[in-house]
């Protein structure tokens, strides 16, 4: 297979990612989500080289990465004057929670099924960090689940189990 095919058959996943990673409440967030796999392609295919189908998926990754993250550092000045909006309840409003450093490892090993290896080296991060950063957005998931639940539930969950001591 080609270089520009190995691209192609990674778009669907990029985009998946890219959406996740944006996650805005309004009608911008499609076309922010693929302007990144846009630019992120065209990158790849400018700089055309022949690696391994692996290699080029860990490549154009840490690329939507690293391109997010310009995107962010531009529009940081837009979004400290933003209003906030409502946003809608669930798994977008906790992963909204949830600091960008660590959506991006979580979406990264969770979603796209990297390893924590693969996911440190997208992120240019080592595995400590990247283990650091999973179970921060670990703990907010968690306590929006926590919170979603009917008392009696939350009650159960916390009861210890009763286990019998054999000696």
């Amino acid at each position: 297979m080609g270089h520009r095919e190995d691209i192609a058959r990674l778009i669907p996943a990029l985009r998946r990612f890219a959406h996740a990673l944006v996650l805005h409440d309004d009608a911008r967030t499609g076309d922010v989500a693929d302007d990144l796999v846009q630019r992120c392609v065209a990158a790849a295919l400018r700089a055309g080289t022949q690696t391994s189908p692996d290699s080029l998926r860990l490549w154009l990754y840490a690329t939507l990465v690293n391109l997010n993250h310009a995107r962010l550092r531009t529009d940081a000045t837009l979004s400290r004057n933003a209003v906030p909006q409502p946003r809608s309840q669930g798994v977008t409003q906790s992963l909204l929670d949830v600091s960008v450093e660590d959506r991006e490892a979580l979406l990264l090993v969770v979603l796209e099924g990297f390893t924590y290896v693969q996911a440190s080296e997208i992120l240019g991060l080592t595995r400590a960090t990247l283990l650091c950063r999973l179970a921060r957005a670990r703990i907010v998931l968690g306590q929006h689940l926590d919170a979603a639940l009917p008392f009696e539930a939350r009650r159960h969950l916390r009861q210890p189990t009763h286990l019998r001591l054999v000696k």
